[in-house]
């Protein structure tokens, strides 16, 4: 890492508190002119931070940020195992990519957090980004002795356990919308991205990765094409612990790989069902190749879509729902 990186999240860390902080006592800090502390402050205003600057009292963030760090995350685990692996990363181009790219190498689970994804992905290849402390984006990997195709489902199954966890913490009105999203009334709060390595011996390692809103700015809301919600609004400040948050949604992850390792999708799919948002709603599914109507009629066993048309109902594993408007 070179200096100026160096500062630049010395800057956050000492910033991260919300409070004011002189440019004199900054640059004495970080071993920086007054100039270079400009550049670094305007540097977080170009990736979305709310920095403010007053006249004799100096830099603050206008809301405070708890950096994610690997010590208090651990702290609060319930399910990591001491072979595990867990690293916590300013900046990453994709924790799902990272995790791929070492799976070869990685015989036990192995958990990736990252302040800043700046080539994230979601379903499809939608590009995904997240600011530093807008939320908590991390990737699991986690080694199957199932095969691949017996893998389908398993981000609902994850989907049901995180929305589990949250619901103990006191977010209500959650739902989930096949087949990674968990909503509210009000917008997305989180998605999931399940990525497979198939393995020479038949059994599969997976990549979960999962981005959940904790506080967006209003500069991160603009930038984002659909409706969002963040756990500000769900549950105000009081759960807004970032480390605390990481570590439920580690071992929501970690349990919903369990659980699926021992008895596949059905396991789940009568809590699915309990959340499930499109049960008997209008739809419009997007697959790569054509739009088919109907009425969503839940999941199978396996985690399929059910879609009810004129012609009867059918399953799908792949694409994209929409709510119909109502005419």
């Amino acid at each position: 890492m070179d200096k100026t990186q160096e500062q630049y999240n010395q800057l956050l860390s000492l910033l991260a508190d919300g409070r004011f902080h002189s440019g004199e006592a900054l640059g004495q800090r970080l071993g920086c002119s007054r100039a270079s502390l400009w550049k670094l402050i305007r540097r977080l205003r170009d990736e979305g931070l709310p920095v403010e600057a007053v006249s004799g009292r100096g830099y603050r963030l206008t809301v405070a940020v708890e950096p994610l760090r690997e010590s208090p995350i651990r702290a609060h685990l319930e399910s990591f195992c001491d072979e595990w692996s867990l690293r916590v990363l300013d900046r990453v181009d994709s924790t799902n990519r990272l995790l791929l790219n070492e799976a070869g190498t990685l015989c036990h689970p192995a958990v990736v957090l990252a302040e800043r994804q700046l080539a994230g992905r979601g379903r499809w290849g939608r590009r995904w980004e997240m600011s530093f402390g807008g939320g908590v984006a991390l990737s699991l990997m986690w080694p199957f002795h199932r095969q691949g195709a017996q893998l389908a489902g398993l981000s609902l199954a994850v989907g049901v356990t995180l929305a589990e966890s949250l619901e103990k913490i006191g977010v209500r009105g959650l739902g989930l919308k096949w087949p990674n999203d968990l909503v509210t009334v009000d917008g997305k709060l989180a998605g999931i991205l399940v990525e497979l390595i198939a393995q020479a011996a038949g059994a599969a390692k997976a990549v979960v990765g999962v981005g959940l809103n904790v506080r967006l700015s209003e500069q991160a809301r603009a930038k984002i094409e659909q409706p969002v919600v963040d756990l500000q609004q769900l549950v105000g400040d009081t759960a807004l612990q970032r480390n605390t948050i990481a570590a439920l949604m580690i071992d929501a992850i970690a349990n919903a790989c369990r659980e699926f390792e021992a008895g596949g999708f059905s396991a789940f799919r009568e809590r699915w069902n309990r959340l499930d948002v499109l049960n008997g709603q209008p739809v419009s599914l997007r697959l790569p190749t054509e739009i088919q109507e109907g009425i969503a009629r839940g999941v199978d066993d396996n985690g399929a879509f059910l879609l009810e048309g004129e012609d009867g109902k059918h399953s799908y594993f792949t694409g994209e729902t929409e709510l119909k408007v109502r005419r």
